[in-house]
């Protein structure tokens, strides 16, 4: 992953305009859309590969999918299912697993 990348997935997981989701990359509610920490860097990586259905559910993967941002910047499936299992199970707040990104990534 380059610094530059980091940089802009931990400053937005940060910036408090992401409401926090679980075991979904983007949920749509009437409150609006949350996020887990993973949307959030498809969020930063390609904006405009969200597909929402008639439903109101979202989805990612237009021109690109999750396997392909991954891969894009270069996040091995050891910090991925670390990251997953912050974000689902042990329910670490986005602020925290940016400190995790900026320590072990």
């Amino acid at each position: 992953m380059t610094p530059e990348m980091k940089q802009q997935w931990v400053e937005a997981l940060r910036s408090g305009r992401y409401a926090q989701a679980k075991k979904n990359l983007r949920i749509r509610t009437s409150e609006g859309d949350s996020y887990c920490c993973l949307g959030v860097l498809c969020e930063v990586v390609a904006p405009n590969d969200w597909r929402a259905d008639d439903s109101h559910d979202i989805s990612f993967g237009g021109d690109k999918t999750i396997n392909y941002v991954v891969h894009e910047v270069g996040l091995d499936s050891r910090h991925l299912d670390v990251l997953v299992h912050m974000n689902d199970i042990e329910g670490k707040t986005l602020a925290e697993i940016a400190d995790y990104i900026e320590r072990e990534i």
